[in-house]
C-alpha cells in the first residue's frame, strides 16, 4: 500500500490551537522542526540522481506514525515521491536513490529491513552498476533510539550502511485543550511485559513541554507508576541547562494519575475524575 504525497490533503489552518489557555501551535511547530532536520539529512538535487535511479525518496512509515503525523498535518514535510506502510513484509525501492523508514523501534522490523537492504544490494550489485554505493538508506526511530534495534542490524550486517536518527514524537497537540501521546500498547507494556518504557516517555514529554511552556511548579501524583514518572522527569530535569529552564510557566498544575487506581473501563467517566480533581483542588467551576 503506497500513498503519493499529492494525495495528502489540503493544508489545514492550525490557527484555533492558539486560542486555548496555552498557544500549542508552539508544540506544533517544535515538532515540525524535528521533522524537517531529520529530513534535511535525506535531500538529493533531482537533476543529479544516478541513472540507475528513476525516482528521489521513498519513505515506508508505520501507519500509526503516518496517522500521528496526520493529526498535525506534517507529511508533507516528509518531502517524499512516494509514502508507502510499513509491513511485516519487504518493499522494492531499488529505483530510489533514498529508502527512509519511519518505524517503531521494534527488532522484528530491524530483520525485515535488513533483508530489504541486503536483496536490493545485491540487485544492484548484479546490475554491475556503481550506484550501489550512492544508495542511501535512514532509519528514524519513533520515539527513541534503541540500542537493541542497533545490535541487531550490526549483527544482520547492515548497520554500516543506514544513516539513524530518531523522532522525539511525545505529545501531539489535538485540540485546543488535549494532547496526547497516542501510546496504544502503553498498559499492555506496563503491566503485562513490565516495560517501564512508556514511564520514561512520558517522563521525556513533560520535560519537553516544560522546556517549551516553562517549569509546572505543583506536580500531584496518584499511583505507584505516577510516582515513578515523576522521579523520572525530576531526575531529567535535573539534567536541563539553566539557560532552558527561564520560560515563564504557563502550566500551573500537572496531575499524574496512574490507570491501576481504576482498571475497570466503565468507570473510566468524566465523573470519576471530577471527583478527584475536586477532592485535591476543591470544587471547580
Amino acid at each position: 500500500m503506497s500513498t503519493k504525497t499529492g494525495n495528502v490533503p489540503l493544508k489545514q489552518d492550525f490557527s484555533h490551537l492558539k486560542t486555548g489557555r496555552i498557544n500549542l501551535t508552539i508544540l506544533r511547530d517544535s515538532i515540525l522542526q524535528q521533522i524537517k532536520r531529520c529530513m534535511n539529512q535525506f535531500q538529493t538535487e533531482k537533476s543529479n540522481l544516478p541513472k540507475q535511479f528513476t525516482k528521489d525518496k521513498c519513505v515506508i512509515i508505520d501507519d500509526d506514525i503516518k496517522n500521528l503525523l496526520g493529526h498535525i498535518q506534517a507529511l508533507n514535510e516528509l518531502g517524499a515521491n512516494d509514502i508507502r506502510i510499513f509491513k511485516e513484509r519487504q518493499h522494492d525501492t531499488s529505483d530510489y536513490k533514498i529508502t527512509l523508514f519511519i518505524v517503531r523501534p521494534k527488532p522484528i522490523y530491524m530483520e525485515i529491513i535488513a533483508n530489504m537492504i541486503r536483496d536490493e544490494m545485491n540487485k544492484l550489485t548484479q546490475l554491475k552498476t556503481k550506484e550501489i554505493i550512492l544508495k542511501q538508506y535512514g532509519i528514524i526511530f519513533v520515539p527513541r533510539q534503541s540500542r537493541v534495534c542497533e545490535e541487531k542490524l550490526k549483527e544482520k550486517g547492515v548497520l554500516g550502511d543506514i544513516i539513524i536518527d530518531e523522532l522525539n514524537l511525545d505529545f501531539l497537540p489535538i485540540d485546543t485543550d488535549l494532547l496526547s501521546m497516542e501510546s496504544y500498547d502503553c498498559f499492555r507494556d506496563l503491566y503485562l511485559n513490565k516495560d517501564t518504557t512508556p514511564i520514561f516517555n512520558l517522563a521525556h514529554g513533560l520535560i519537553t513541554l516544560q522546556q517549551l511552556y516553562g517549569i509546572i511548579p505543583n506536580v500531584f501524583v496518584k499511583g505507584d507508576k505516577a510516582k515513578q514518572c515523576y522521579d523520572s522527569m525530576m531526575r531529567m530535569q535535573r539534567e536541563v541547562p539553566d539557560n532552558e529552564k527561564k520560560v515563564p510557566t504557563q502550566i500551573e498544575n500537572l496531575i499524574l494519575i496512574d490507570r491501576s487506581i481504576d482498571l475497570i473501563t466503565p468507570m473510566m467517566i468524566p465523573a470519576t475524575y471530577e471527583a478527584l480533581l475536586d477532592e485535591t483542588f476543591g470544587k471547580i467551576k
